[in-house]
């Protein structure tokens, strides 16, 4: 339930910035809509903050660790696997490994295991990998000095045999097969080198202590013991070598870099650079095409910042980005000069949150989890362990029920951002305005509303904003239970206190807010209207006008909307050329139509927005991005309005980006925060309301829609009240009678031009009234009656202008053969004056395969069935005769034709079955 977490779960950053951003080109083509900025500090000098921006080509999320290269306290390390460098280890892993509380990936590597990087490796002065000598990728290093720079290394390097012989060496501690090369390694390669395939001759090794041959052998690899240095031939050189050499002989190895690395303290391999001298280049000498995560690096023109940047991608979230926009990133982040590293699912940054001990994985990899990758880049914290500064709150939400509870956990630092061990039976605990009570840190709610719960540690305190709400509905999602209130605001419940709550427990995996769609939860907003302001149509369409009944039902609509006197009419359609509407719309209403245009629009009225949205290619952003700049402009002033109406000619659900769909109704979130009543009302295939996070979404079908209906509003009022009138011709009453003593239902059915039928209750609005003239309660809420004697009752129903009058019988008992329903209103059962449940003779008889013969004259019926005969005289003790009819003793007939007769005392029936 990742939504429920983000709406009703705690932010531990300490910052948290939206920012509303003017309409910008950023990078190759993207227009910046909106971003959101999370921050936090890592370390004294070292700010971790995540992005979520927004686009015209949809959702990137951008993660950066800015480095402030002047702090005595901070130094920057190439990361690898002390115990063996050609083994691959997820990042978390190399950032523990070598004492850093943050970094990012490095060089690109083959993807073997073992493995080498590509390029240069550099650790405290010490080299561990040599450069690959590739002119099109460069390396990012650190001088001694903490003077960042990015360069191409290159090295040449010779061996020289006791007789002077010279042999080039082509690499330090990479894979590969040697043929044709002499290969060098040392023990940051590992405890052995690198093995040949099966399938390769084998090599020639030379073991190497203080400048001497120790040993010498052909193999497939070799051990790398401490202090030695093994050399590696293949074939072809061997055969050159090894008539040369002997075991104590001396060897000469002599490695030449360009630049000189004797100041460089750090150095890691990477790919193309992406800006230099604070532009980006006409052509990278290395470029990965497409749309894919990215790592790069980079640092400001006075070389005291640095910037490590991972962008996430292949996924939902964020797509990733291309190594041009990630050379615009990196320039508008503020980088002079910067450098591509290693992409794709090696794109990792790891660090320590505020107040913790453990490394965590800050972005979020493409691959789902951490990738063992060869190198990366790494922060490590030199200061000292310091007094407490500051305290960090961990609670499982910031909204919690009433009657649940919160358990708390307090984490601490120090002023260089260290973290600080804390007894948490020491922490002192308060809550405002007496919202609850604690026992230790376990927090109480008792008291609806706003709150601020206080932790004091020493002398230091730390207070975090709570709310706490009351209940409607509770919903359980896995194993976690959340309650939501009136508004639709979803708040934490501890399992343990899911027992407190005499509410039903609703398994879902996803949250929609509050349904007050139905008549088990009624919007006291829905209600009649006498007055409208506007009302609102979904479905004007002129290619529809041939059709004879969707030209009634148009028709009729208007007639309602007239009656009720709207000022006029918004349709959640297009309002573009409408010839022959025009003969069919009154003029005044013509004059005032409003609904969709080419692009976004947006008008006032008194204290009221409307805004208008198309979303016809499945999202704002896809049908028109310029639409959520004109839509965000708008927001941020909307706040002084009262009352806020969007619409959308396509609902939220058919949208597809999700996250858009999330971001929108966030926005909304934020707006009714301010005590602005907000409605999403949108186009849609059935009438719905429920309320969100404050917010109210209505789906108002289209008048071509099997089940038609018009919404009318009254905006003038506090509240906006609303009216949902269904365009019928006909009412049908589907309640064939009530039982005398028993609480009864009353259906009604409207009968649509498509002779569709749709319930005539809520959220429609009809009148009903009814008339008894004998004792009875009637809950026209819940359209209920309980009549305590027998008769006929008088039902009038007016609905959408239309008035249907029915009778609707009391009777004493229903009758319920195998199952169903017997009944027939002009012979109505009966109980006589001993208590025998009398019915007529044919209604029974028939229904259980019996024929029935009548003899007038000697006033006696017979009834056959197969061989059996029952003959009954009106006027004893088995027969009545009441009218023109016979009845008789249901249980004595139905029982002597085979059929079983049970009694249900609670629901008055009489049950058969045959």
């Amino acid at each position: 339930m990742n939504k429920l977490k983000k709406l009703a779960f705690l932010v531990t950053f300490l910052y948290l910035l939206n920012v509303l951003l003017p309409f910008c080109i950023f990078a190759q083509g993207w227009v910046t809509l909106y971003e959101e900025k999370e921050q936090t500090p890592v370390a004294k000098g070292v700010i971790y903050e995540k992005r979520t921006v927004f686009t015209s080509q949809g959702f990137k999320k951008i993660h950066i660790l800015t480095v402030d290269l002047t702090s005595p306290y901070i130094d920057i390390v190439s990361l690898y696997n002390k115990e063996n460098l050609s083994e691959r280890k997820p990042l978390s892993d190399l950032v523990k490994s070598n004492n850093a509380v943050a970094g990012i990936n490095g060089d690109f590597f083959s993807m073997t295991n073992p493995s080498s990087a590509i390029g240069v490796q550099i650790n405290e002065g010490k080299l561990l990998s040599s450069p690959s000598n590739r002119t099109d990728m460069s390396a990012f290093a650190m001088t001694f000095d903490k003077i960042p720079l990015i360069m191409n290394f290159s090295f040449e390097g010779k061996i020289t045999l006791k007789d002077g012989t010279v042999f080039p060496v082509a690499s330090v501690n990479k894979i590969g097969d040697p043929a044709g090369k002499v290969m060098l390694y040392n023990t940051f390669f590992g405890k052995e080198t690198y093995k040949l395939p099966p399938e390769k001759g084998e090599a020639l090794f030379l073991i190497i202590k203080d400048g001497i041959i120790e040993n010498f052998f052909f193999g497939k690899s070799s051990t790398i013991d401490e202090g030695r240095l093994v050399i590696a031939v293949g074939q072809d050189l061997a055969a050159q070598i090894y008539p040369k050499i002997s075991q104590g002989d001396s060897i000469n190895i002599q490695l030449k870099f360009i630049p000189d690395i004797s100041n460089i303290k750090t150095a890691v391999g990477g790919g193309a650079v992406l800006v230099d001298n604070g532009k980006i280049p006409e052509n990278f000498s290395h470029n990965i095409n497409g749309v894919h995560p990215r790592t790069a690096i980079g640092f400001t023109k006075d070389k005291t910042k640095l910037l490590m940047v991972a962008v996430d991608g292949r996924q939902e979230e964020s797509d990733g980005v291309t190594q041009e926009e990630l050379a615009n990133l990196m320039l508008n982040l503020g980088a002079y000069f910067a450098l591509n590293l290693d992409g794709g699912g090696s794109s990792t940054m790891v660090g320590r949150p505020l107040g913790e001990e453990n490394i965590k994985v800050l972005n979020n990899p493409s691959e789902k989890k951490e990738r063992p990758i060869v190198n990366g880049i790494g922060i490590v914290n030199k200061a000292p362990l310091g007094k407490i500064a500051g305290l960090i709150i961990k609670s499982p939400s910031l909204t919690v029920a009433k009657n649940s509870r919160l358990v708390l956990d307090v984490k601490a630092y120090d002023e260089y951002f260290n973290p600080i061990a804390v007894d948490q039976n020491r922490v002192q605990w308060s809550i405002s305005k007496g919202a609850g009570k604690f026992d230790k840190n376990t927090f109480f709610a008792q008291k609806e509303g706003d709150a601020v719960i206080t932790a004091k540690y020493g002398n230091v305190t730390k207070s975090i904003n709570i709310k706490i709400i009351e209940p409607v509905k509770i919903i359980k999602t896995g194993s976690e239970f959340f309650g939501i209130d009136k508004n639709g605001v979803p708040s934490y419940i501890h399992p343990e206190d899911i027992n407190k709550f005499n509410i039903p427990v609703e398994e879902t995996s996803d949250f929609k807010g509050l349904d007050f769609s139905s008549p088990e939860r009624k919007d006291a907003e829905n209600k009649k209207i006498s007055d409208a302001d506007f009302a609102i149509l979904s479905g004007i369409a002129e290619n529809k006008l041939s059709d004879a009944e969707y030209k009634e039902v148009l028709t009729k609509t208007l007639d309602i909307i007239k009656k009720l006197k709207a000022d006029y009419i918004i349709t959640l359609d297009d309002t573009g050329s409408l010839e022959e509407l025009n003969q069919i719309i009154p003029k005044n209403y013509l004059s005032n139509l409003k609904g969709f245009g080419k692009g976004y629009q947006s008008f006032s009225d008194k204290d009221n927005l409307f805004i208008f949205l198309r979303a016809e290619k499945g999202g704002i952003n896809a049908t028109d991005y310029n639409q959520w700049v004109s839509f965000l402009k708008d927001l941020s002033s909307a706040a002084k309005y009262k009352k806020v109406f969007v619409f959308l000619n396509t609902p939220l659900e058919k949208f597809n980006d999700s996250l858009e769909a999330e971001l929108f109704k966030k926005l909304l979130t934020q707006l009714a925060q301010k005590n602005v009543k907000v409605h999403v009302i949108s186009k849609d295939e059935k009438f719905y309301v429920f309320k969100e996070n404050s917010v109210k979404f209505i789906g108002i079908p289209s008048i071509g829609n099997p089940a038609p209906a018009v919404v009318l509003f009254d905006i003038h009022s506090s509240f906006p009240n609303y009216s949902v009138v269904p365009v019928i011709k006909d009412i049908e009453n589907k309640t064939l009678y009530v039982k005398k003593g028993i609480l009864s239902e009353i259906r009604l059915e409207g009968i649509s031009y498509y002779q569709s039928k749709l319930s005539i209750n809520y959220p429609y609005n009809y009148d009903i009234a009814l008339s008894f003239n004998k004792k009875y309660t009637f809950d026209r809420e819940h359209l209920s009656i309980n009549a305590q004697e027998k008769g006929n009752l008088t039902l009038k129903v007016t609905a959408a202008f239309l008035q249907k009058t029915f009778t609707i019988p009391v009777v004493d008992f229903s009758i319920s053969l195998n199952g169903k329903d017997l009944f027939s209103p002009d012979a109505i059962p009966y109980l006589n004056k001993k208590g025998s449940a009398m019915v007529p003779l044919r209604l029974i008889s028939e229904n259980l395969g019996a024929k029935v013969e009548w003899d007038s004259k000697k006033k006696e019926v017979s009834i056959f069935k197969g061989n059996k005969t029952i003959t009954l005289k009106v006027a004893n003790k088995y027969a009545e005769m009441v009218g023109k009819r016979v009845y008789v003793p249901l249980r004595y007939v139905a029982e002597n034709l085979g059929a079983k007769v049970t009694w249900d005392d609670k629901t008055r029936t009489a049950v058969i079955n045959y």
